[in-house]
Formats: structure tokens, sequence, C-alpha cells
């Protein structure tokens, strides 16, 4: 293993890693000598879940863990995951997670969460949207099957609730949900749902160890500025000292939750006993409207930004957004021991200082910005 010193945005991911591994304790121990499948391995959480898997390795396991890392296209070196390429410990499959998948070695785990997850993204491929959240989601639980794995754990979202019942603060996992099927957001919505359903049928009929998390506004290091939600949008404006600009009245209330909260979560449902049921995976502790953070993130650090409306319209990504969506995390806490720990204003500067520090590698790189 290279001993080179550690970039900065890298360093920082690492104490995220550092902070969450202790979050979820003594668990990870089962990893030891194990195969992981990771699909969407270079997306925005799922690169988390890669590089704890790595940092395990060199750190807490006496046996690694094997990653097969599951992407659709080969990685560079300067992509967020690049840093594992030539590694011993992970193999990068390269393909698209509908396709059949042709493994060299049995594998113990598996961790789905490959998905277009942006309105942007599955607005403009609906089918293809579908195919990973449907069509790979029944293969993978195919080869869940056969292989006896120990546990398979399908990403799924707070967007299968759509809009929140009358007098509800926040949504139990026993909210059935309010979409609409025929409307353009159901390709992403309905095919998650859909995925959730073959989870829990493979579970009843075939005893799948299989189990769901659904996340709820994620947000931190490798969060794509061009990704189209608020968050994303809001960050941007502020690396380019810019004001922050609202494409709603900015009335929605979003409950927003730090990656590595995410993804200590997304582990404490692996390892958990519960098969064929679903947690819901944030942070409850600071709901806020849209407009309240486009003032925070204006007012974060200097210069002090306006908050301006950008436009008199919706944006079409924005179009049948839920009004509220905040957790209710009491069957996590209960049940997995969960408790998210990173503060909205605290997770709002790690990810600010992770991209500042990612331009100024990529600038003394000499890569075009």
């Amino acid at each position: 293993m290279s001993h080179s010193p550690v970039p900065a945005p890298l360093a920082m991911v690492h104490e995220d890693v550092r902070e969450l591994v202790e979050a979820v304790g003594r668990a990870f121990e089962r990893l030891s000598g194990r195969t992981l499948l990771l699909t969407g391995a270079n997306g925005f959480l799922a690169s988390y879940v890669a590089d704890t898997i790595v940092w395990l390795n060199e750190h807490l396991l006496p046996s690694p863990c094997f990653l097969i890392a599951l992407v659709r296209a080969p990685l560079t070196r300067e992509q967020r995951l690049g840093h594992l390429l030539g590694r011993p410990d992970v193999q990068f499959l390269h393909q698209d997670v509908s396709a059949p998948i042709e493994l060299a070695r049995g594998i113990d785990y598996i961790v789905h969460t490959a998905s277009r997850a942006s309105p942007r993204s599955y607005l403009a491929h609906p089918l293809d949207t579908m195919d990973a959240n449907v069509v790979a989601t029944r293969q993978l639980l195919e080869l869940a099957r056969r292989q006896g794995v120990e546990s398979f754990l399908f990403l799924s979202s707070s967007e299968i609730y759509g809009e929140m019942g009358t007098g509800l603060a926040a949504i139990p996992e026993t909210y059935p949900g309010s979409v609409a099927c025929t409307s353009p957001r159901a390709c992403y919505t309905e095919s998650k749902r859909y995925g959730e359903t073959l989870c829990v049928t493979f579970w009843r009929e075939y005893g799948v160890p299989a189990k769901i998390a659904r996340p709820f506004h994620t947000y931190g290091p490798g969060l794509r500025l061009d990704d189209g939600r608020v968050m994303a949008d809001f960050l941007r404006n502020r690396l380019q000292n810019q004001p922050v600009q609202l494409l709603s009245d900015g009335s929605g209330v979003r409950a927003f939750c730090y990656v590595s909260d995410a993804v200590a979560g997304f582990w404490q449902v692996l390892f958990s006993e519960r098969s064929g049921e679903a947690f819901n995976i944030g942070n409850d502790h600071e709901p806020i409207a849209v407009r309240d953070l486009a003032a925070l993130v204006a007012e974060l650090d200097e210069p002090l930004l306006g908050v301006e409306l950008a436009t008199s319209g919706q944006a079409l990504h924005l179009r049948g957004t839920p009004s509220r969506v905040c957790p209710d995390l009491g069957k996590a806490r209960r049940l997995l021991g969960y408790q998210p720990r990173v503060g909205l204003r605290a997770g709002l500067a790690r990810t600010l200082a992770w991209h500042r520090a990612t331009l100024e590698q990529q600038r003394a790189a000499g890569v075009v910005l």
C-alpha cells in the first residue's frame, strides 16, 4: 500500500469515515475476510461505502474485505474513487447494473445503490432509472439467493412517501405514501417502491436477507454541484460568492443529513437482523424551510451573500416535490441504535471545506475547471 501524503479532500473523507466507524462499532468485524459487491460505487453515497471498506482494511480488520465495485464507466485518477485504482483489495467491474453480472468469486454481501437520484437526471433518463431500480434489483436478488449472501441492502429513497399526510410532523416507515404513478417523477418513485417490494418478496418467498434503507436529503463531500437539488445549488452559489438563488418560494421544509451519518445508518441496516424491513435514515434534529437554508448558506462565512428569487415560475425538475420531508427515526433508534451526530451548520462547513480543498487540488494539478 502507498504511504504517500493523503490529499486534503481525501483526508477529510477519511475523518468522516473514522467517525462513522466509531458510530457503528464492532459490527464491522463481520466484514473480515468477506467479499462485498457494491453497485453504483462511484456515486455520492456509495463512494463513502467504498472508502469505509478500504479504511477498515487498513485500520481494523484482521483479514481484508474484498470489494467488487460496479461502475458504469472506467474511472480515472481524478475522479472521486480514483485513489482506489490499483488496490489489491478492490476490483472495479465496468458495466451497466441492469446487464447480467458475471463474477469470478463468491460474494457475502450486496449493497445496491446504483440509480439516478437527481431529478434532473432521472427526468432526462426515465427508463434507465427504472431499469436500475427494478431490473437490476431483481437480478441482484436472484444473485443473492444463489450465493446465499449474509445480507443484502437496497438503497431506496424518502421520495417513495410523496406528500406527507395531514397532521404528520415526521414520516414513519408505516406511512404508505401518497404519490402519483403517472407523474414525470414516477419513474423514480414508483421504481424505488417496486424495488422495495422485490426485496420484501424475496425475503418472504426465498429467505433472502434483504433490507431497505430510505435516506432523507443527504449532503456532504462528493455531492455534485450540478446535481440540481436545492443543497447543491445553494453550495454552488456560496462557492462562487454569488447571491443564493431560490427557484421556488422557499416554503418547503426539509431535514438534511450529513453523509457520514447516512452511511453509518446504511451499515447498521445491512448488519441488522431485520430482513424484509425498511428503515428511515436521516437527521430529524433540524428541519428547515428552504428559504431559511438559503439564508444560512448565504451568511455561513465571508463574504455575506444575498438571497434572491431567480425565477417567477417553478423549475421543471422541482415540480411535484413534497412540501415537507422529515423522517421519523424512532424505529431506527430503537432497533438499530441509530443516532445522527453532525449538525447542519457543521455539516455545511465541512462540505464547503471539502469543495474548496478539491478546487485547490485541481488547480495545483493543472486541471481545467
